[in-house]
């Protein structure tokens, strides 16, 4: 096909808009649904750091805020510790919030809400207080023995 000046062939005009109009077409597509791969990527992330987290501490007793005697056995002098250190000074909460999130090696914009029962014996929330809403949340329970009681984390991180 040879196209002479100011000439062109109807084929290839119908056949480059048919084109053009199924590029678009894709391109809309792909754009729909990346909001939804990157909340699923953002939601598998925070619950990897939710399990990690607390896999440690029911499990490690190495760390910082390892509670374990050994696995799923909770240390209850740890847990009294940690209570302690969490709740224990209103004043300086963002600096042992903070600490505690670095010992927890969740990024710094990042945020945590943790909740330690012991079967009623001992019950306290150590992080922030409330989840702000619209916001992509993990949480993630486990459950271990302190001292022959139940006890449950349960832990959120957006």
């Amino acid at each position: 096909m040879r196209f002479g000046k100011g000439q062109a062939n109807i084929e290839y005009i119908v056949a480059m808009v048919i084109f053009v109009t199924f590029v678009i077409y894709i391109s809309f597509q792909v754009a729909g649904s990346i909001p939804f791969y990157h909340g699923n990527s953002m939601n598998n992330r925070l619950y990897s750091d939710c399990f990690r987290i607390t896999d440690e501490m029911v499990k490690d007793s190495h760390l910082v805020y390892g509670f374990a005697k050994q696995s799923y056995d909770l240390n209850f002098t740890k847990l009294e510790e940690f209570n302690d250190t969490c709740n224990g000074n209103p004043s300086n909460f963002e600096a042992v919030y903070e600490k505690i999130k670095g010992n927890m090696s969740l990024a710094p914009e990042r945020d945590f809400r943790m909740r330690v029962n012991i079967d009623g014996s001992m019950d306290f929330v150590c992080g922030r207080k409330y989840i702000p809403s619209q916001m992509i949340v993990a949480s993630i329970e486990r459950y271990a023995i302190t001292e022959g009681n139940s006890t449950s984390i349960m832990l959120s991180v957006w």
